[in-house]
């Protein structure tokens, strides 16, 4: 305001000090700081406001020969620092105030304005300042071509609209591209969804704009955006990768949804990608990989893997290995899922997009957990930590499950039980992403709590799972809440969670939790004849479930051998805690 008071010369220095000036009345000071700024700009001359507003077009640092691109010259650039406008810095000059270059922007009409971003654009693209300015480039671009003046600033002049409208889509698009590449995945969705603003009948834009939501977890946005993508596409091969993509994504991330998705909605995508797609390309084989995952389809899968073989596609070859993977683990038939899994990791190195690479750890630590091997099953989960934790909050929370099912599959509730500050933290941290690892990994710390006598700390863990309201992930779920049923005493709550439990060991990822905690379960029902049928399944040599099912079928047949036995395998296994429940438990097999 002294300022402004000091440009109208209503401010003035008498001997040393400031006074208004004699007869100053009515000084019609501003009722706002923006009104002050304006004022103080209409009295530049016209050369210097024509500086400012084309500076600020520029953005809230510029250089002396991008301002003079746009006005001729950088002349008045002295005036501009003088009046306190800028700041001179290095290497670039800077506005003194993110409210005076606001104020000096909306002074422009929309018109010159779109016209001054479409200026730059082009200085600044003959710079030749690629990938590095992409993100700037891009702004300006879809500036020039805002939906809201394009038609008042390029009337009549169609070609040139179409013109800075394909820049704006292409640097949008390379820009966001460069976003994921650092997994800023904010920056992408935002950049797209400019982009969407741009074309909005593009359905290839919503196509990349469900990608990047698939990579958040943000399964409605997902849904949301492919469902625009197919509404805006005709192309039979472009619609049979889309509902390939819609089945494939659906059934590997079935998670990041707040109620588990219908179970009749992957099936009819799936159907759908495969009456549309070509038989031997990308868009068949991701469908055939769905239809896989989803029905155990073994030769479905390796349909997909020949073609993946063919286009020499490593990420479909991927996901196809790791449908193998779980379709054998879950049969089970954990030395078949070891080798499926070793072979996924051996690719790798010829991959380098985050996501996939801590999939493959993840993965990997669960195949190597059935052959009881639980330091390489750690050392897998430490580097799926490494690459997830860095990524976003739903992947970190992804991470610290996997070195949770190591640590509970050991036994060591200790462990368990010191990473839970952690545990939670992750938890707020990824509070806006739907997730049943949310859940699943405070109940993990809350059977770790019972399981060492913290039981009142156990329930306010469990009562924290139960609030974030995950609906239809009993598979998920139930297994943990059954171990606290167990460590309780609570055979009513256990009968409750037995209904369906066959089912348990379906899901991968915590395919050996479901079936210990089974076939505890059954013992401790009572249901003998169930309990026998499913350990004999899980009598395998060398692997982690041996001595589970040896513990269960000695006590079933009233054998202390096999009980023996379960106790020299847990600890051959390094099982010590679960060596010791057994012995406590079934002292001599009765």
């Amino acid at each position: 305001m002294l300022a402004e008071l000091i440009d109208r010369r209503l401010l003035e220095r008498r001997n040393g000090e400031w006074a208004l000036r004699d007869g100053a009345r009515g000084l019609g000071i501003p009722d706002s700081v923006q009104g002050v700024l304006a004022g103080r700009i209409d009295l530049l001359t016209s050369p210097a406001k024509t500086a400012l507003q084309a500076a600020a077009v520029i953005g809230r640092s510029f250089s002396a020969p991008a301002l003079a691109s746009l006005v001729g010259s950088a002349a008045e650039v002295r005036t501009l620092v003088e009046r306190g406008f800028i700041r001179p810095t290095e290497p670039e000059l800077v506005f003194k105030h993110a409210l005076t270059r606001e104020v000096a922007y909306g002074s422009l009409p929309k018109a010159e304005r779109a016209r001054l971003h479409a200026s730059y654009a082009v200085w600044l693209e003959g710079q030749e300042a690629g990938d590095a300015r992409a993100g700037t480039l891009a702004y300006h671009y879809a500036e020039a071509v805002n939906a809201d003046i394009a038609e008042l600033a390029w009337r009549d002049r169609e070609d040139e609209v179409e013109r800075l409208r394909a820049k704006a889509l292409d640097w949008l698009r390379r820009a966001a591209d460069l976003a994921l590449g650092r997994f800023d995945l904010g920056d992408a969705l935002a950049l797209l969804h400019r982009a969407a603003e741009v074309a909005p009948g593009d359905g290839g834009i919503w196509h990349e704009i469900g990608r990047v939501n698939a990579l958040k977890f943000d399964g409605e946005a997902y849904w949301k955006a492919m469902s625009r993508a197919v509404d805006l596409t005709t192309k039979q091969e472009s619609l049979a990768e889309l509902y390939g993509e819609l089945a494939f994504e659906t059934t590997m991330r079935g998670a990041m949804w707040k109620r588990h998705p219908d179970d009749e909605l992957v099936p009819g995508w799936t159907g759908k990608a495969l009456e549309l797609a070509a038989p031997e390309s990308r868009a068949f084989a991701y469908a055939s990989i769905a239809k896989g995952m989803r029905q155990d389809d073994v030769p479905a899968t390796e349909r997909a893997i020949s073609i993946a073989e063919r286009l020499d596609d490593v990420e479909l070859l991927s996901f196809g290995l790791f449908t193998l993977f779980g379709i054998a683990l879950v049969a089970p038939d954990y030395a078949s899922a070891y080798e499926w899994a070793r072979k996924r990791l051996a690719l790798a190195d010829r991959l380098t997009d985050p996501d996939h690479l801590a999939l493959i750890h993840w993965g990997s630590s669960t195949a190597e957990l059935a052959l009881g091997h639980l330091d390489e099953a750690a050392a897998h989960a430490r580097r799926h930590d490494a690459i997830g934790a860095r990524l976003s909050p739903h992947h970190a929370v992804h991470a610290v499950g996997n070195l949770l099912t190591v640590e509970e599959a050991a036994g060591r509730w200790y462990r368990v039980r010191d990473m839970q500050e952690r545990v939670e933290r992750a938890v707020v941290e990824n509070a806006d992403t739907p997730c049943v690892e949310n859940a699943r990994c405070l109940l993990s710390c809350a059977a770790a709590c019972a399981e060492l006598g913290l039981d009142a700390e156990a329930r306010r863990l469990e009562d924290t799972a139960n609030a974030l309201g995950m609906e239809g992930y009993e598979l998920w779920l139930d297994p943990p809440r059954a171990r606290l049923a167990l460590v309780r005493g609570d055979l009513d709550a256990l009968v409750g969670m037995i209904v369906g439990s066959d089912k348990w060991p379906w899901t991968k990822w915590r395919h050996l939790d479901g079936a210990t905690t089974r076939l505890d379960a059954l013992i401790a029902l009572g249901r003998l004849d169930q309990a026998e049928e499913e350990a004999t399944r899980f009598v395998q040599p060398g692997t982690y479930m041996e001595p589970f099912a040896l513990r269960t079928l000695g006590f079933v047949r009233r054998d202390p051998d096999l009980i023996a036995q379960a106790v020299e395998r847990f600890e051959a296994l390094g099982l010590n805690w679960h060596a010791a429940q057994t012995r406590d438990r079934f002292p001599s097999g009765a």
